[in-house]
């Protein structure tokens, strides 16, 4: 990446000011169920743009993309710069307990700790350790050379050949060991290391943590979603290293509807974005804010609405999908008994299917409006202006997204600018996530940091400022030194003003 030049001020004008943009190192992604598919590969593609290596971990709730994920992505990517973990919860906890040079997590409505324990690395299909860890590769590698350990699919660790590895790159290939072998019968296909492809250096390893030293000892940049409960579990874990973290944790989003506008373009719009996915999606509104008089309008514009996309039999519709699991299904159909149900409500457990459901009569404190749905459910509460409205989303923690529906451009802009939101969108739902140009990321509760296009290379990369001066005008540059008189003094602060100024007297 070029480095980006800056504006220097007089006392500078002579030297090279730039910002340098260098990768953390070793990444580690832990990516959700929901768009596992997407929300994999494109902080993937900005972490490695970035010039880091990457440690992906995909969700093994969405089982079927996630071993596509493991068994595809060797074959288009080099190995040298990436691998894939597969685990559960209890290994992700573990992972946590490791040092990481940055956190990245995405992971929705979920329980922590995707992952993989310390010490528990096979090679490609073959299981690992007592909790079935899976890793694509199962080396490692101590700098300056020295003993490794893998553990056997039995779980039992064995001490390994002497290495002395190389210096250029994350992973070398390693010799093959008969003592270690998955289920497919390989040897293993690389030995990991715990530096940066752009260090000239490897960190010093401290050989008796044997036990603690694998792949995920220093991870560079860990990208993480989920959840505010689980989002303050890997900010305590990143605080022990004094490790920085993204987190997109989702939220209630919410959807102000405006008396000025028209019900069937609100319904189409909202019903299209809140079943999309049948729901499972972290931006999707959750509720909607309007009067009683626009809900009146409001509810046979979206039974229209629902009526055209799904149709008269939604459940047999191909475009509505299902929910991700048993569990998830159980706490939807829970969801169901809040307010009254004045659209669909059906659901069928053998199928997982819930139907796109509308909810009225809710109260603030009932469980729907207490947690993110995430599921084809949509609660409307009614305020009575839009004074109530604001007041009612500024209690509330900041959401990921949140939306207004309006003719009037001062309503749209009112709730912009009197609230706070991880994005916004006016007049439709998120089809601000799909301009590449703008960030995407929460505030709050709803998370912190943002990627998409050049935000993720921004996200995964370290911004270091750079001044190279030359080592001559010595006598300009002894102004500086003490003693300080009034003029030595008011000739500094006029030239470390930031100014646009060709002069070069200093």
């Amino acid at each position: 990446m070029k480095d980006e030049k800056v504006p220097k001020n007089l006392a500078t004008q002579l030297d090279s000011a730039f910002i340098r943009k260098e990768p953390f190192g070793l990444v580690l992604i832990i990516a959700p169920w929901n768009y596992p598919l997407n929300l994999s590969l494109e902080p993937l593609v900005g972490a490695l743009a970035a010039g880091n290596c990457v440690l992906l971990k995909p969700s093994e709730i969405s089982k079927s993309t996630e071993k596509v994920l493991a068994e595809v992505l060797p074959r288009y990517l080099d190995q040298s710069c990436f691998a894939v973990v597969l685990g559960g919860p209890q290994e992700t906890g573990q992972l946590l307990e490791h040092k990481f040079d940055y956190i990245f997590f995405t992971d929705p409505a979920t329980s922590p700790g995707q992952g993989l324990p310390a010490a528990t690395l096979t090679d490609k299909e073959g299981n690992c350790g007592s909790r079935g860890a899976r890793v694509l590769c199962c080396s490692y590698r101590f700098p300056g050379g020295g003993s490794t350990r893998r553990r056997k699919p039995g779980g039992c660790l064995t001490t390994l050949h002497h290495h002395t590895p190389k210096l250029g790159g994350l992973w070398a290939p390693a010799p093959q060991d008969r003592g270690c072998r998955g289920k497919a019968g390989r040897p293993p296909e690389a030995s990991f290391y715990a530096r940066s492809p752009r260090q000239s250096v490897q960190r010093p390893m401290d050989r008796q943590k044997l036990l603690r030293h694998n792949l995920l000892t220093s991870p560079g940049l860990s990208f993480l979603i989920g959840s505010p409960r689980v989002g303050k579990i890997v900010m305590a874990a990143a605080a022990k290293h004094l490790t920085p973290v993204t987190l997109e944790l989702g939220g209630k989003n919410p959807c102000y509807v405006d008396d000025n506008c028209d019900p069937q373009t609100v319904a189409n719009r909202v019903a299209f974005f809140r079943y999309f996915n049948s729901g499972q999606t972290c931006v999707a509104p959750d509720y909607i804010l309007c009067s009683p008089e626009m809900q009146a309008r409001l509810l046979p514009a979206l039974q229209s609405a629902i009526t055209r996309f799904y149709g008269e039999d939604p459940q047999s519709s191909p475009d509505l999908g299902r929910i991700i699991s048993e569990k998830n299904f159980q706490r939807l159909r829970g969801l169901l008994s809040c307010g009254r149900v004045a659209i669909g409500g059906q659901s069928d457990e053998s199928d997982r299917y819930i139907a796109p459901t509308v909810l009225v009569d809710v109260q603030e404190t009932e469980p729907v409006m207490q947690e993110e749905i995430f599921g084809p459910i949509l609660p409307i509460m009614n305020v009575g202006s839009l004074d109530e409205a604001i007041d009612f989303i500024n209690r509330r923690e900041k959401p990921l997204a949140l939306y207004t529906f309006s003719n009037s451009n001062q309503v749209v802009k009112r709730v912009l600018a009197q609230t706070s939101s991880g994005g916004f969108c006016g007049n439709d739902g998120f089809m601000h996530m799909t301009v590449a140009s703008l960030p995407f990321g929460g505030v709050g509760a709803s998370g912190m940091g943002s990627y998409h296009g050049k935000f993720s290379f921004d996200t995964f990369s370290h911004h270091r400022a750079c001044l190279l001066r030359r080592p001559g005008l010595e006598k300009v540059y002894a102004l500086r030194y003490p003693p300080h008189t009034p003029r030595n003094l008011s000739v500094l602060l006029m030239a470390m003003e930031t100014r646009s100024c060709s002069c070069a007297l200093l």
